[in-house]
């Protein structure tokens, strides 16, 4: 998942969409709520390493705890089917208050799936920080 872009999807009836050509190579990916009303979906490689970070938290810190019972007890395999389709958990697709069409980013590392009504109020309100930290970081735009 190196590369970068944004889709535009639709959920069938059984809240499944269809895996773009870009992450077809992946039979099963992990997916968790993510901060903001997205979920995000993580390679089986960077799920490995996020599970590393987790064993580092204490179950003795109640920041620690909400944490991991929040991110974990979310969490479920997607497997992609025969037809290149992934099925979106209901509890998950409310989370992120999914009605029909989603908005896929390909951010690096990771995939984010957001409403697209969400994503489109979200984007807005975000513009904002684009020259602030693209002057921190020195980069043309």
């Amino acid at each position: 998942m190196e590369n970068v872009g944004i889709f535009h999807l639709t959920l069938d009836s059984k809240n499944r969409f269809f895996l773009p050509k870009p992450f077809k190579r992946y039979k099963k990916f992990y997916i968790t709520m993510g901060l903001e009303n997205c979920l995000l979906i993580y390679s089986p490689k960077k799920w490995n390493d996020i599970i590393l970070k987790l064993k580092k938290l204490s179950w003795n810190k109640e920041s620690h705890r909400k944490f991991l019972r929040l991110f974990l007890s979310r969490a479920r395999v997607l497997n992609v089917d025969s037809q290149s389709r992934v099925l979106l958990p209901q509890d998950l697709i409310e989370h992120a208050k999914i009605k029909k069409r989603i908005v896929l980013l390909n951010l690096l590392s990771r995939i984010e799936i957001w409403s697209e009504e969400e994503f489109k109020i979200y984007e807005k309100e975000s513009r904002v920080v684009l020259p602030k930290v693209a002057e921190e970081l020195d980069i043309e735009m």
